[in-house]
């Protein structure tokens, strides 16, 4: 018993003498609670200071920016009070993140550090980027159509996973294509006219590419004969004439201006049915759009000549409007593809004969073999870059293009009929005759045009991108875009992917209508148009899109499977897909996300204090936020409160800034 009480009483004794101890300890932990929670509280707040200075200085939209600072934040403990929300001025900030919607601000002006939603071009090119790599992360999935069968797509069909996205799709396409941009006349166009002008426009374009034939029914004339049978039965399908000089029911160049047509190559057939093309486009489109005059490019030029002077700076003006159009049509677009393609064939590839196909596309180090139309890309851009990178040279292959160099093809320019003195004459015999001194400006201008750090960095993009790819590839082990079998896959009459494919741009067509309304039974008819068949045991429609495209992405020699692997990963061979997801991923972190870390950024002078009273709990903060970026220090002093009711407090703390002052 004596050695029980003992015990007890150094229980007890040590007890007593702990208490301080203990006491001291729960002290300690309490407050270490209040400084950690000050601590993260004055981190996440501070987001919003943070996306002030970013928007100052990267020009980013102020909410995006808060948003992505806020959620890579490890504990959220506070309520964003703009998440979700528009902001167009500095008011809207303040009414969301403001004690009674105002912040008291000293030492800068806010709408300075101020972007609104949608406006900073940081954040454009940012989103830019990102739609980029979700449209590519889709593409690297293209191989499944080889695999997925009838079955597991109607099962898919009407399961939420596919479902909720088509929807989506479909209904925002319809949205879009109530608006008025470029981009959605184009797609409105192409389903539109994809059957009677879309398809004959881009299957002529491929023929002429792969077998330098005009079109599938007129081979290249090679006579004076041929040309104006060819060229009096050339019309579009309004049974408008192409050339302007079809006139009175046939074609003919008079021959006492100098049009030697007899003497003409089939090469210089060729650059002279290029030169129509793009005369006959700029009357296409003033007869497809009324706010631009119905105008051949020969009248607008004549307009702007006098004497033997062109006005340079009015002539651009005036052709500008046109030009804009150019974006709203497929069939202008392709158009315009098909008049450069002799030019690139001439200039650019160095064939022997303009009038050859284009067979082959190499990805590879083998050379290229132009008498065979076999052709390796790193060699056709180094070309271009040495074009371009030689204003000189540049200069005088647009001489040779418009006639004006002696012994130059110009016919390219013959069917641009211009008028001095109410005499008509081709544009290829007055640019002869004007002297040098009146032509230079011109051509000073178009190389300058051709030359803009716009066109430079686009075709250095994409030159730099080819070459990634082609350079991974070696002698045999290549890649062969035979273009013949592509253009037969795209476009045979019977078989053709863009031919078979007119049903289900109807039906989509159809789906998208603006006073039709939207429901999932849509899902189903555009799988069924697309080859899908309800009868889960059977197999895809036969000569369907999708059986079509199966069969293609399957046969690994097939020019479909050839560029998916330029697209998509091909074995230890890097993609266009995955490289441009990285390049755009390292612009990201280099020019934005960077600057979103807490590195950047350094919060001193913490004081937080806590009051409660009937149940309401009242946080006081401040502290000094100082942030660098670009090698410049701002230095802020921050002050917010939260008031909270402990009886419905849900664990989220509801800070507003009393005020916002910059030192420095």
């Amino acid at each position: 018993m004596k050695k029980l009480l003992t015990k007890l009483g150094v229980i007890l004794i040590a007890s007593t003498s702990s208490m301080p101890l203990i006491a001291c300890s729960f002290n300690f932990y309490v407050n270490h609670s209040i400084n950690g929670s000050a601590k993260e509280f004055a981190n996440e707040t501070s987001s919003i200071i943070k996306s002030l200075v970013m928007s100052k200085d990267l020009n980013a939209d102020t909410i995006s920016t808060n948003d992505d600072i806020m959620n890579q934040t490890k504990n959220n403990t506070i309520v964003n009070g703009t998440s979700g929300k528009t902001l167009n001025n500095w008011g809207d900030l303040a009414n969301n993140w403001g004690v009674n919607e105002k912040i008291d601000i000293n030492g800068f002006d806010p709408n300075q550090f101020f972007v609104a939603s949608g406006t900073g071009t940081l954040t454009k090119t940012i989103n830019s980027k990102k739609n980029i790599n979700n449209i590519l992360g889709y593409a690297k999935e293209i191989k499944t159509i080889g695999l997925i069968s009838n079955g597991n797509l109607n099962s898919l069909i009407n399961s939420p996973i596919l479902q909720g996205p088509i929807m989506t799709f479909l209904t925002t396409l319809q949205n879009n294509l109530k608006n008025s941009t470029a981009s959605m006349k184009l797609v409105s166009n192409l389903l539109n006219y994809y059957s009677n002008q879309f398809l004959t426009a881009i299957t002529q374009l491929l023929s002429n590419v792969t077998t330098g034939d005009w079109n599938q029914d007129h081979s290249v004339p090679n006579d004076v004969s041929g040309l104006t049978t060819f060229m009096t039965n050339w019309k579009d399908v309004d049974n408008n004439p192409y050339s302007q000089w079809n006139q009175n029911g046939g074609w003919n160049i008079s021959s006492n201006l100098g049009h030697k047509v007899q003497d003409w190559t089939p090469e210089a057939y060729s650059l002279y049915r290029s030169g129509i093309l793009i005369n006959h486009l700029f009357w296409q489109i003033g007869n497809d759009n009324p706010q631009v005059e119905r105008k051949y490019l020969g009248e607008i030029i004549s307009k702007n000549i006098d004497g033997l002077s062109i006005n340079t700076d009015q002539l651009i003006k005036d052709i500008t409007p046109y030009l804009n159009y150019v974006l709203t049509n497929p069939t202008y677009l392709i158009t315009i593809i098909e008049a450069v393609i002799p030019i690139v064939k001439k200039w650019l590839l160095a064939m022997p004969n303009i009038n050859l196909g284009i067979k082959h596309l190499i990805f590879s180090d083998k050379p290229s073999n132009p008498s065979s139309g076999s052709f390796n890309l790193l060699d056709v851009i180094n070309t271009i870059k040495t074009l371009f990178q030689n204003p000189k040279q540049l200069a005088n292959t647009i001489k040779e293009l418009l006639g004006i160099k002696e012994n130059s093809f110009d016919t390219f320019t013959y069917d641009i009929i211009v008028k001095i003195s109410d005499v008509q004459q081709p544009l290829g015999v007055l640019l002869k005759i004007i002297p040098e001194t009146y032509i230079n400006p011109l051509i000073d201008k178009i190389t300058t045009m051709l030359n803009s750090s716009t066109i430079i960095t686009t075709l250095d993009t994409i030159f730099n991108l080819i070459a990634t790819v082609s350079q991974q590839y070696h002698g045999d082990d290549m890649i062969d875009i035979n273009l013949t079998k592509l253009t037969q896959f795209l476009t045979d009459k019977n078989s053709g992917l863009l031919v078979i494919l007119q049903t289900t741009i109807e039906t989509l067509k159809q789906i998208v209508d603006p006073n039709h309304n939207i429901n999932p039974n849509d899902i189903s008819k555009l799988f069924y148009a697309l080859g899908c068949q309800p009868d889960s045991n059977k197999g895809f429609k036969p000569n369907s899109p999708i059986n079509v495209l199966q069969k293609e992405i399957n046969d690994t020699t097939s020019p479909l499977s050839n560029l998916i692997n330029i697209i998509i990963d091909n074995n230890d061979k890097k993609g266009l897909a995955t490289i441009i997801t990285k390049q755009n991923d390292d612009w990201i972190k280099e020019h934005y996300t960077k600057y979103l870390s807490e590195k950047t950024n350094t919060i001193t002078n913490i004081v937080i204090n806590k009051k409660t009273d009937d149940n309401i709990q009242t946080i006081n903060l401040s502290y000094d936020f100082i942030y660098t970026d670009n090698n410049t220090t701002y230095h802020f002093v921050v002050s917010l409160i939260d008031t909270e009711s402990l009886s419905t407090f849900q664990g989220m703390r509801n800070f507003k800034f009393k005020s916002i002052t910059l030192l420095n």
